[in-house]
């Protein structure tokens, strides 16, 4: 016998039923009343060597289909590989399915759109790393649920001399957007790592760490963009609305009081065929007062093409020019005039050749976001 639920931790998956002979169909749910129904997460209970068909069925057309975004599996949430046996179809503007084939390896399975990283991965990896004499954890905020929202400070020593830089990073404001999560512990992993480059970091900076903004969200398996009543990544303005917000922009503005704040990046992803890219300001944007403003923004977007991995390559002329209002990168260039970069890091292709990107790849696209900021600081001004 063959079930399928998704009643765990980030799990997304409704109106599960039978259709055929080990064939079955279920909705992508949307948990906080978001348009944008990209995140599903469900479990397989059956027997090895079943061979299993689930039709996961979105409320409207979201996906270019000639894209073939391809979810992911597991035996035990850890290892994950993408599910080769993917189509997609939707002629039906109001209807998207993508069913997945898969050949049971062992008796349970997870499925997902991308990687799953939940709140209880976060705890468990800042609990392996809290002993370190660089590092300090501590919590930011308690959710509306009661979940803590970790801030995590990086420099040597854990002393925060205002004669180094501050550069803050926030993730996960859109639940479902998951490479934002690895690609934090991959800039943490290697400023805590024995590379001499790492050593330098935490000597002439201060990292200040959000990993996971929308904890909530990402608790219960929502995808989070455009939620309702508020999006996270909307509700930046001098009085926010969304209790975690407005608790961030406060630790922030009286943070910035005492140091040396010049740097802020938030990091989302993509449409779901989409490759890396960053936003930035246009040059008319950019504050005349800010003297070479839009000149180290494209600096940095050339670190980010030199430094990032093969495995996760960024180009310098990914990037747009568009500020959206309520943004977290907009109101931190007005109030504390810093270089603020959205960075898009792409769930599925990011190769030159076109291939899918690996939890690996996403890790290693942080660490070359540490060299970026420092090699940054070493050619321009901040």
């Amino acid at each position: 016998m063959i079930t399928i639920d998704a009643n765990f931790e980030g799990g997304n998956f409704e109106d599960i039923h039978q259709i055929g002979t080990n064939h079955f169909c279920g909705k992508v749910a949307a948990k906080l009343k978001e348009p944008h129904l990209k995140w599903f997460c469900f479990r397989i209970k059956g027997n090895k060597g079943d061979k299993v068909i689930v039709d996961v069925h979105y409320g409207k057309n979201i996906f270019p289909l000639s894209t073939n975004v391809k979810p992911v599996i597991s035996y035990n949430r850890k290892e994950w590989e993408r599910i080769k046996s993917t189509q997609w179809s939707g002629s039906d503007p109001n209807r998207q399915i993508v069913s997945v084939t898969i050949k049971m390896q062992k008796n349970i399975a997870w499925v997902a759109f991308c990687f799953p990283y939940v709140y209880s991965d976060l705890k468990s990896y800042l609990q392996k790393i809290e002993k370190d004499s660089n590092i300090k954890i501590e919590t930011l905020c308690l959710s509306p649920q009661k979940r803590a929202v970790y801030l995590v400070t990086l420099t040597e020593l854990c002393k925060e001399d205002n004669n180094k830089i501050g550069v803050w990073i926030i993730a996960r404001e859109h639940a479902g957007e998951v490479c934002g999560s690895f690609v934090c512990e991959g800039l943490i992993n290697f400023l805590l790592s024995k590379n001499k480059l790492a050593k330098k970091l935490l000597n002439k900076f201060i990292f200040k760490i959000v990993p996971m903004v929308d904890v909530d969200g990402v608790a219960i398996g929502a995808h989070g963009k455009d939620q309702w009543p508020m999006d996270f990544g909307r509700d930046w303005t001098e009085n926010p609305t969304i209790s975690i917000v407005k608790s961030i922009k406060t630790v922030i503005d009286k943070w910035a009081k005492t140091h040396q704040y010049k740097l802020f990046f938030t990091i989302h992803s993509p449409g779901s065929w989409d490759t890396n890219s960053i936003y930035t300001f246009s040059k008319g944007t950019c504050s005349a007062s800010l003297k070479y403003y839009y000149e180290k923004q494209h600096k940095f977007m050339e670190l980010m093409e030199k430094y990032s991995p093969s495995s996760n390559k960024i180009y310098a002329s990914r990037y747009c020019e568009e500020t959206i209002p309520g943004m977290s990168t907009q109101l931190q260039y007005i109030k504390h005039n810093v270089l603020v970069f959205c960075l898009e890091v792409s769930y599925q292709r990011a190769l030159p050749n076109g291939g899918n990107i690996t939890i690996q790849s996403l890790r290693e696209y942080g660490a070359g976001l540490a060299k970026a900021i420092y090699y940054l600081n070493s050619e321009v001004t901040l």
